[in-house]
């Protein structure tokens, strides 16, 4: 009877080295047996995600505008025949102070009817000097329910302001009411932000050669020239005492509008302040 020469080699080597052979038989073992049960587990994890994010309406799409969304845009996205619902929604980053500890943090308005809370310990808040903090941050700065949190924001707070206005009459202009109302506002909230010494903000509109100027003026620190020409820019935050908190969005928002209504923007210091310059044409 003839012999198996493999076979037999085989064996004569596994008999060898006999540890090394059973260590890679249980780690090929090993490797099997976590192949099959990701196999198995991975539709079974999706499955509990999915009804996880079902039971809490998680969002499927998010839809963020450096301009602002209004309710006709909301309704407008329902209108789509993919979309079953719309939620808007209110988010802004500032920094707050938590046990002497200045952190930055984005706060998101609550929405009963899109992503849903779950609340491990506490309750819901009941008035708008209360907060829901997420467990990580609980961890990380060991906080308690109970807690105190102060939003640094100063934007108007402790401010006596000294506003005066100078409007034309006979300055009509068309614009996009909606749009326009942001470049009033981010102008004035600039404006609000970094007034000093007597805090006076003038707001100007006259007509000049066919074309309608709308001016703010601050009282304050002035602009570094360097950064005059970068101000409108995305993001671009001043490097001078000007500088405070913010993401530097609003002045882009400004021009972008601005643009939309083929007029120009301009900025240019005073011997006491800053003033803001926007011309259009009638």
């Amino acid at each position: 009877m003839k012999k198996d020469r493999i076979n037999t080699s085989s064996i004569r080597e596994i008999k060898h080295s006999f540890k090394r052979f059973l260590s890679l038989l249980v780690m090929s073992m090993l490797g099997v047996l976590v192949f099959v049960g990701l196999k198995m587990a991975a539709p079974d994890m999706m499955k509990s995600l999915d009804k996880y994010y079902d039971d809490n309406n998680f969002y499927d799409i998010k839809i963020v505008s450096t301009l602002g969304l209004t309710n006709d845009d909301i309704k407008a996205f329902e209108n789509l025949k993919t979309v079953k619902k719309a939620y808007g929604s209110y988010s802004k980053d500032v920094l707050v102070e938590a046990k002497n500890k200045e952190l930055v943090v984005k706060l998101i308005g609550i929405n009963q009817d899109i992503n849903k809370i779950e609340i491990l310990k506490g309750r819901m808040p009941k008035d708008n000097i209360e907060v829901i903090v997420e467990q990580s941050m609980i961890n990380k700065e060991k906080l308690k329910i109970g807690d105190y949190i102060t939003v640094n924001d100063d934007t108007i707070k402790n401010k006596r302001l000294n506003i005066k206005l100078d409007l034309c009459k006979d300055g009509n202009l068309i614009v996009d009411k909606k749009e326009f109302t942001k470049v009033v506002e981010n102008l004035l909230t600039n404006a609000i932000k970094f007034t000093k010494g007597d805090k006076r903000i003038v707001i100007k509109t006259y007509v000049k050669d066919e074309y309608f100027y709308y001016e703010v003026y601050n009282s304050g620190d002035n602009i570094n020239e360097s950064d005059l020409k970068n101000i409108f820019n995305s993001y671009y935050k001043v490097k001078s005492t000007r500088n405070k908190n913010g993401t530097g969005l609003g002045l882009t928002i400004v021009k972008v509008v601005v643009d939309l209504h083929d007029g120009e923007c301009f900025v240019k210091n005073t011997s006491d302040g800053v003033k803001f310059i926007i011309k259009i044409k009638k």
